[in-house]
């Protein structure tokens, strides 16, 4: 009997290592929901550019010693500014601005100790408005929770769930920013680019 439960362990214990030697891949579609709403549709938004400004492209760091990563970080990254409404489309309808933005990922990067894994992700946006600068601004998304199993599931959910903290800081500052220009009316060049939080 003994020997029966030595050989599961054995046998679990060799399945739990293979499974730390394989790398999680986050995949490209962002899986979580913003629930904020938009005000009236004074300003449509355009993503001009997205870059990924991270040294390490593919690596997203290693939770319980499985390497994770992302081949399509760029999409993943604009599958969640679509779901506020930021994508690469020219704006069709009719309205009183259209703000640009370029999207720098600075960035993404997931670890774990004994009890728990944490998320951060970086993102710079610089808005513009008739091709000037008018802003630009940082916005972090961070995500701790419990270390249960490091299993494939848990962790994408961690890495969206810091990218819809983001996500969310960024949707609030939308209507903000469009009020903020159209208030200021013509005088659009009057913001300085030294508006850059760090």
């Amino acid at each position: 009997m003994c020997r029966r439960y030595s050989y599961v362990i054995l046998v679990f214990l060799a399945i739990a290592l293979c499974s730390c030697m394989v790398p999680v891949e986050l995949g490209s579609r962002f899986t979580d929901s913003i629930g904020l709403k938009f005000g009236a549709p004074l300003c449509r938004y355009q993503v001009v550019s997205l870059v990924d400004a991270r040294y390490e492209k593919l690596s997203l760091g290693k939770i319980a010693g499985r390497p994770v990563q992302c081949k399509h970080i760029e999409e993943w990254i604009g599958d969640g500014l679509e779901s506020i409404h930021l994508s690469g489309k020219v704006p069709q309808e009719p309205v009183q601005h259209i703000i640009q933005f370029e999207v720098l990922i600075k960035k993404v990067h997931g670890k774990s100790s004994s009890t728990s894994m944490s998320f951060n992700l970086v993102l710079e946006l610089r808005y513009m408005v008739e091709g000037r600068e008018f802003k630009r601004k940082v916005y972090r998304g961070c995500f701790t929770t419990i270390n249960w199993i490091s299993g494939d599931v848990e962790i994408k959910y961690g890495f969206n769930k810091a990218l819809k903290r983001a996500l969310v800081q960024i949707k609030k500052d939308l209507n903000a920013t469009c009020d903020d220009i159209n208030a200021k009316g013509k005088n659009l060049g009057s913001k300085s680019s030294g508006d850059k939080d760090k």
